[in-house]
């Protein structure tokens, strides 16, 4: 785990052959391209993939003002929202779509959701998830620190499969979900 957003973007800078910073506001270049590519990045990466430590779960009550059509009620998310990822109803009862930061849909109130929150605290970043973050956040970066294309492209290829490796590892976490026959195997 990282301690800092600092160690997170020293780490991608060293990747990429960069001396440290001392902070994101140490007034260095590389300490503001890493100050301008790191929330970007790290919301990025967060919204890959449904991480363990950043899902949260939350009821929400109905909004007073209904969608103007489609749909019959509105829910407004949390501010720390990355990605909706299950909802409290059979979505073939109630559809729903995840629009303007609500969620439309005819499901009466109220409905509860799990959710990918945009996770700041570093130090509960998972070290895969860290790992990746580095890696991407070198990717980004490279390009306006050392003007080398073929250094951003080699660490995207790099991030990329960090990405799975830890995607792979964060799924294993838990129980499995089983799957419900639906109706036309149960004909069978």
């Amino acid at each position: 785990m990282a301690d800092s957003e600092t160690a997170i973007c020293n780490m991608a800078l060293m990747r990429l052959g960069q001396k440290p910073i001392l902070s994101l506001t140490d007034g260095s270049n590389q300490a503001l391209t890493c100050a301008t590519f790191y929330e970007a990045t790290r919301d990025s990466v967060l919204a890959a993939f449904p991480w363990g430590f950043a899902m949260a779960r939350t009821s929400l009550a109905a909004d007073g003002d209904a969608p103007s059509f489609e749909f019959d009620v509105a829910y407004s998310l949390p501010a720390d929202v990355i990605n909706v990822s299950e909802v409290d109803f059979d979505p073939d009862d109630y559809p729903w779509r995840v629009e303007g930061g609500k969620i439309l849909t005819d499901a009466p109130a109220p409905i509860y959701i799990t959710y990918t929150s945009r996770v700041t605290d570093t130090t509960k970043f998972d070290p895969l998830f860290v790992d990746a973050l580095a890696e991407y956040l070198a990717a980004d970066i490279a390009f306006p620190i050392t003007r080398k294309d073929t250094l951003r492209r080699t660490h995207l290829a790099v991030a990329e499969a960090k990405l799975a490796i830890a995607r792979s590892r964060d799924s294993q976490q838990g129980s499995q979900q089983e799957f419900e026959a639906n109706d036309l195997i149960e004909v069978r």
